[in-house]
């Protein structure tokens, strides 16, 4: 083979090597609503994989409490896309979510250009019709997380008036990607 065709073909398969371990975080949610009559709604939201240092996506465990601090969303100027709010503040693998309740540093919401999809509203006077979202942590390392989500939701209309929304079911996938990051030993002096 011609020398320039093998340094052409090499490059060629060196980057198609790089993009093909290039690790995507995704975000897939479907809302189906309670009413026959309504459509349901998917939201996909992808992300390549966080930098360490990047607000936007990050998770720790709290080494006193044994609590797992969670937040993902999408960085700035997302605008009317599809964009995933992920605020997860628990030490258990699995739990019920509702809005307005006391723990509100936990928290979920799919978004794109017309609807808002959350947990639902906690019925003070109806107990007995109060059915969670429910999210079960899968996967918890430093460099990966992996969240299954599904259950009950309510979905608002992000204009005009819906002061209820209208309620449904959720079923959603969330996998993301950390750069890993490595403890660095103090230089020795000189």
């Amino acid at each position: 083979m011609h020398p320039l065709k093998l340094f052409l073909f090499s490059i060629i398969f060196f980057a198609f090597a790089i993009n093909t371990h290039a690790q995507t975080g995704s975000i897939t949610a479907t809302f189906t609503p309670n009413n026959a009559g309504s459509k349901p709604v998917t939201f996909t939201f992808s992300k390549a994989a966080f930098k360490y240092n990047n607000s936007h996506g990050y998770w720790v465990t709290n080494p006193h409490t044994g609590s797992r601090h969670i937040n993902i969303q999408p960085d700035r100027g997302y605008g009317n896309t599809d964009a995933a709010f992920i605020s997860i503040s628990e030490s258990a693998n699995d739990f019920e979510l509702y809005t307005g309740t006391s723990n509100d540093s936990t928290s979920i919401t799919f978004s794109n250009a017309i609807y808002t999809v959350s947990a639902p509203k906690y019925d003070v006077q109806n107990k007995e019709a109060n059915k969670p979202m429910k999210v079960h942590i899968v996967s918890f390392t430093p460099a990966e997380i992996l969240l299954t989500i599904s259950g009950r939701a309510n979905r608002l209309k992000r204009e005009g008036y819906d002061a209820d929304g209208e309620n449904g079911t959720i079923n959603a996938t969330a996998h993301f990607y950390r750069e890993a990051k490595y403890d660095k030993s103090d230089l020795l002096p000189g």
